[in-house]
């Protein structure tokens, strides 16, 4: 397999597994490489950090989860021990509250993949 293979086969993984339990190790392994070395590698190949990267497409997916679900509910399946603290992050990504999505547009960070 090709480095950009390998690349999108783990960027591929980071998608299904989003809001379980993502090990950089794992990840690592995708790129024959060490937990450092990816850390470094990430933001030099797409300009933005590996646990950036994570925590925006959650909160991407956070966008649609609130239309059935609870806040509360969403901010513990995306990670967060508080809803202050999903609620800050949510409104810094979608410039709105997680109770007001109603009337708001989503500003979702898109899936990452190399050509």
């Amino acid at each position: 397999m090709s480095f950009i293979q390998n690349i999108n086969t783990m960027l591929t993984y980071i998608e299904k597994n989003l809001f379980g339990n993502i090990k950089i190790n794992k990840l690592a392994q995708f790129l024959n490489t060490n937990q450092n070395e990816l850390t470094r590698l990430f933001p030099i190949v797409f300009n933005i950090g590996l646990q950036e990267y994570i925590k925006k497409r959650k909160l991407s997916k956070a966008f649609d989860m609130l239309k059935t679900k609870s806040v509360m509910e969403v901010s513990l399946i995306c990670g967060y021990k508080s809803y202050a603290a999903f609620s800050r992050a949510f409104k810094k990504q979608h410039n709105v509250l997680p109770s007001k999505i109603k009337t708001a547009k989503p500003n979702i960070y898109p899936i990452l993949y190399l050509k």
